[in-house]
C-alpha cells in the first residue's frame, strides 16, 4: 500500500504557477502584488516555457506557516488572469 507523506508546518514551499505564454507579463505583477499583501517577499524566478510555447511558468518559494495558508495562497494565485495551474 502506497503511503502519503504528510507535510509539517512551517515548511519552505516553492509554488510552481503554470501562465498561458501570452498573458505571462501581465500575470508576474499580479503574483508580485498577491504576496506583498501577505507580507510574503516577492521572489519569482522564471521557469521553463512548454515545448509548444503556450506556457510559462513561474517558481515562487514561500515559509508555508500551515495548510489554511497554502490552501488560501493557491487559490489567490489560481484566480490570476492567465494561470492555469498553480502546483
Amino acid at each position: 500500500m502506497k503511503q502519503s507523506q504528510e507535510i509539517r508546518f512551517p515548511v519552505d514551499w516553492e509554488f510552481r504557477i503554470i501562465v498561458e505564454a501570452e498573458k505571462a507579463e501581465a500575470a508576474k505583477p499580479r503574483i508580485v502584488d498577491c504576496l506583498e499583501r501577505r507580507e510574503i517577499v516577492p521572489a519569482i524566478h522564471e521557469g521553463l516555457g512548454s515545448s509548444g510555447g503556450r506556457y510559462t511558468s513561474f517558481k515562487v518559494p514561500v515559509l508555508l506557516t500551515g495548510r489554511e495558508m497554502m490552501n488560501r495562497l493557491a487559490a489567490e494565485l489560481a484566480a490570476i488572469d492567465g494561470v492555469k495551474f498553480v502546483l
